[in-house]
């Protein structure tokens, strides 16, 4: 009984999953920019408390009262909706947080020249970026082996951050 055992492994749309690769990190400058513009405020969010539990409204006697219950019982809502923006806040800022630093170790965790390529080129800001033909020598690489490197540190920060893209059973190019 000779009998083989194969497994049936997707295979990755590398042209998909660079184009995923591409737009994660836009959106990791997008939110580097948010975080340099709303850094300010946090220390505000770590603090802030609700209203205290031991307030009481007393039961209003007269319209006067009525009145100064309703604006005690606005002022105590607004400030409740503040203390619930602020955390809203500081929920967004926090999973920001997260992406950028969850970007920025999958880059750390690349062999040291994938490393380069990709603080040279992805990591960069797009206008700022150079073209490939201006980096690749300066890393002292050949052409070849400088693309064959930004492909291996594409797919592996694909695979870092679990975006990558597997062909459908339908496709059949490969």
């Amino acid at each position: 009984m000779n009998m083989q055992l194969t497994f049936d492994l997707p295979r990755v749309d590398e042209r998909a999953t660079r184009a995923a690769v591409k737009k994660a990190f836009e959106q990791y400058h997008d939110y580097r920019k948010t975080l340099d513009c709303s850094a300010a405020p946090l220390h505000l969010v770590k603090g802030i408390k609700g209203p205290s539990a031991n307030t009481t409204v007393a039961r209003p006697d007269t319209d006067a009262d009525l009145i100064r219950s309703s604006h005690q019982r606005t002022a105590y809502a607004d400030m409740v909706e503040v203390a619930e923006r602020l955390q809203q806040h500081q929920a967004r800022t926090i999973a920001m947080m997260d992406y950028v630093d969850a970007v920025e170790q999958a880059v750390a965790n690349l062999p040291e020249y994938e490393q380069k390529v990709m603080r040279s080129t992805l990591m960069v800001e797009k206008r700022k970026r150079r073209k490939d033909t201006v980096i690749w020598p300066e890393l002292g690489l050949c052409k070849n082996d400088y693309y064959e490197c930004k492909e291996k540190a594409v797919l592996r920060i694909a695979f870092a951050l679990r975006i990558e893209v597997y062909e459908s059973k339908g496709d059949d190019a490969a």
